[in-house]
């Protein structure tokens, strides 16, 4: 209950806390010593002498579990800087990449895309650099190239590629609908004059669903319109070799 409230406390203030096991069971520890106190109290028992007891066995436990302690410090500093969040999609300077599924007293579990698991050291989490697609802003930018004929009309290209990717962006589910996409043209290809359409997705995970459905309709598209999408060509000149 005390775990809700607060969440609900903090979300008005903009700064919600995420679900994790060493939130929960530190907020769950802190209301149980709290009872235990006074309870004791209430019983006319002495709390002074078991506190200072526990503050010198407290001491030789810090010198014994030095590394434990600074994990545990280490995940709380994690999860009040919102560093990274259950749910979030993130890459760690040595090249571990995937979703993290929760942030325990010593570890930080990771979700690869292939369903292994990786337990992560809070410590090292707290220490290394982080890419973190999913920010709280939801602006992740999907990008998709295209190429089409050098015959193409680029006015009429850059309409319907635009007319298609509106239609995606405020249909499909995981696609920002405060972003419209955007058409470029940008280079003058081997083959083939290319254009980008860049997209605002909500999370991460977003973009292949995103880049499916539009793929798809774009293809449909042009056929109907007769907008050529060119396979690779290139010229080879062979001089003929001297007699």
């Amino acid at each position: 209950m005390l775990v809700g409230l607060f969440n609900l406390w903090a979300e008005k203030q903009g700064q919600g806390f995420p679900s994790t096991t060493m939130f929960t069971n530190f907020v769950y520890i802190i209301v149980w010593g709290i009872g235990v106190m006074i309870i004791l109290d209430s019983l006319n028992v002495a709390i002074t002498p078991i506190l200072t007891a526990l503050g010198v066995g407290g001491l030789a436990i810090s010198l014994a579990l030095k590394e434990t302690l600074s994990d545990i410090f280490s995940g709380l500093h994690i999860l009040l800087s919102g560093k990274v969040q259950p749910g979030d999609f993130a890459q760690l300077d040595s090249g571990e990449r995937g979703y993290i599924t929760n942030i325990t007293w010593r570890n930080t579990t990771m979700l690869e895309r292939t369903n292994n698991i990786i337990n992560i050291p809070n410590s090292r989490l707290s220490s290394a650099i982080i890419k973190n697609y999913d920010t709280r802003e939801s602006s992740f930018s999907v990008r998709i190239q295209i190429g089409v004929s050098y015959d193409s009309n680029l006015e009429k290209v850059a309409k319907v590629t635009k007319e298609v990717a509106d239609t995606v962006a405020s249909n499909v589910d995981g696609c920002n609908k405060d972003s419209e996409p955007v058409v470029r043209f940008f280079e003058f290809g081997d083959s083939s004059i290319n254009l980008k359409v860049y997209f605002k997705a909500e999370k991460y995970g977003d973009q292949h669903n995103i880049k499916d459905i539009f793929i798809r309709r774009l293809h449909e598209r042009y056929n109907q319109e007769g907008i050529e999408i060119p396979f690779p060509i290139r010229t080879l000149i062979h001089q003929n070799s001297p007699k």
